[in-house]
């Protein structure tokens, strides 16, 4: 498979940031993805490469305008079918999230070996690559192999005449599909959810879009997405959605147009279409989001808060991205960017109206980029393209029973901590007893919302924070410098036997690939560390 600097932590892709415009693979990726710095959990093996096929050579291919996908500069729609003839060594195309990637050019470049890389040749390689280096960013490195789209079976349910009878049933990968009932008054229609696990389905996991009678209800359980389409038997003005803590199921309450009008059924037909799906296979769709407003958080960062579409309904889950695309000269740009809070400050409690209605994303403007400068120009009233669901693997669950957090972020990094430290520090019936955040920024104008982190370590007992600068001033009397390791054994020292403690950490990517190589050296293991990186 592609080279990795093989931890073994757990781990999840998403981006707040933007590369500058570029004719070939970003350095600091590529440079990652080839040099053999110990790894943290595991020791991947490395085979010596023939003359001519190092990292700068690598790079000097993808600048020379040479086809290396093979496609003429087209992007295809690739089948389960078309995929599997290409598994050979002189023709080898991957899967990765979605994409299909010609890697036969890579062969010689990669630094584990053609055999290694031919383990996912012609088949969708995802789950291989995330057993090793699941964060390692592959759509940097391989951009100039991209093949297209692929295009994968569908798994579809049976049928059934009615929701009332429709059972759990066990698809083929043994994922089983949720159960949903429904119930109506003279004024509402209620339908209940509940997936076939036996954890209760979270109110995150929900997403619904609604126009006319058309009702389609999204609900993610782990990697697998189950949509289903209604044409709902009669109006219904406006509906709600949350999770019942009694029940432990979710709620969508409709009201109906005509109250005291009784409805027959759910649906107009009496049909339901239910399609499960692996998420990394669903297509990614966009609606426009409006600009409500834009707040300045540093002199290079905005805070954007979005309303959705009318109709739609969507909770972005903590440490969670959606994708945000813009025709730019011409060609598509879509980039991801973590949500974030409105806002850390204990003065401005949220509005539990407002969830599921609006969308915050805290974003970098980089004069070079290529997606953040219209961004940047963005006014009230203005609108963006957004992905209708959102990407990401943290689970709030990984936080049962941990008593002590620690975080490190760099840069825009910072973006999931906000929420995490949000969801520990801010909302009701807290479980996190310590929580520590370690900030790394250039100068103190970088810090984002250090006020309010501030106020939040004078206010909340048990949290701290420490900001570290590489370019302080002179009246700066905090930390300096870098990571490295003696910081991680004074602020985040060995945890003690059978301690419950989860370090996580964001940034650019040889920052995080440096905590989580510190912090294996210091005794943590890979339960107790979880990186988001991009």
């Amino acid at each position: 498979m592609l080279p990795s600097p093989g931890n073994g932590a757990r781990s999840i892709s998403t981006a707040g940031k933007e590369p500058a415009k570029t004719t070939g693979p970003p350095l600091d990726n590529l440079a990652l993805l080839q040099m053999s710095a110990p790894a943290v959990g595991s020791v991947r093996g490395k085979v010596p490469l023939k003359p001519g096929r190092s990292l700068l050579d690598w790079m000097r291919l993808g600048k020379s305008g040479k086809d290396l996908a093979g496609t003429n500069g087209k992007l295809l729609r690739v089948t389960t079918e078309e995929l599997a003839r290409h598994c050979k060594e002189d023709d080898a195309w991957m899967v990765l999230n979605g994409r299909v990637y010609n890697v036969t050019p890579y062969m010689e470049y990669h630094p584990g070996g053609v055999p290694e890389l031919m383990k996912g040749a012609g088949i969708d390689g995802t789950l291989l690559f995330n057993e090793v280096h699941r964060w390692v960013n592959y759509e940097s490195m391989l951009e100039k192999c991209l093949v297209g789209k692929y295009i994968p079976s569908i798994v579809k349910t049976e049928k059934s005449n009615s929701i009332d009878n429709l059972k759990t049933k066990a698809s083929a990968d043994g994922i089983s599909s949720p159960s949903y009932s429904w119930s109506q008054t003279e004024t509402t229609v209620t339908v209940l959810l509940l997936s076939a696990g036996s954890e209760a389905v979270e109110q995150e996991q929900v997403v619904v879009d609604h126009s006319n009678r058309s009702f389609v209800l999204r609900l993610l359980i782990d990697d697998y997405v189950f949509r289903v389409e209604l044409e709902l038997a009669d109006d219904i003005s406006k509906y709600s959605v949350s999770a019942n803590a009694l029940t432990g199921k979710i709620e969508v309450v409709l009201t109906k147009e005509v109250p005291g009008k009784m409805w027959l059924s759910l649906e107009r037909d009496g049909n339901k279409n239910i399609l499960q799906k692996k998420r990394i296979d669903e297509d990614v769709e966009f609606r426009k989001f409006s600009v409500t407003s834009i707040t300045s958080v540093t002199h290079d960062t905005k805070l954007l808060c979005l309303e959705l579409p009318l109709g739609m309904h969507m909770i972005v889950p903590v440490g969670c991205h959606v994708f945000v695309s813009d025709t730019i000269s011409g060609e598509l740009v879509t980039r991801s960017f973590t949500a974030v809070p409105p806002s850390l400050s204990l003065e401005k409690p949220d509005e539990p109206l407002t969830y599921g209605r609006y969308l915050h994303l805290m974003i970098k403007i980089y004069p070079d980029g290529l997606l953040t400068p219209s961004i940047g120009n963005l006014k009230p009233g203005d609108t963006l393209d957004v992905s209708t669901t959102y990407s990401g693997n943290f689970r709030l669950s990984v936080l049962k029973d941990i008593r002590r957090l620690i975080l490190y972020a760099a840069g825009t990094g910072f973006t999931p901590m906000a929420s995490l430290l949000h969801h520990c520090l801010i909302k009701p019936n807290r479980t996190v007893r310590d929580v520590v955040l370690i900030f790394f920024n250039k100068q103190t104008r970088d810090i984002l919302w250090k006020e309010q982190l501030d106020q939040l370590s004078s206010s909340v007992s048990g949290f701290s924070v420490h900001y570290v600068l590489s370019e302080p001033p002179s009246d700066w009397t905090g930390l300096t410098g870098r990571i490295r390791k003696e910081l991680l054994e004074e602020l985040s020292p060995k945890p003690a036997d059978e301690e419950k403690v989860l370090l996580c950490v964001c940034g650019p990517t040889q920052f995080t690939q440096k905590v989580l190589k510190f912090a294996g050296e210091l005794g943590y293991s890979d339960e107790q560390m979880f990186a988001f990186t991009g």
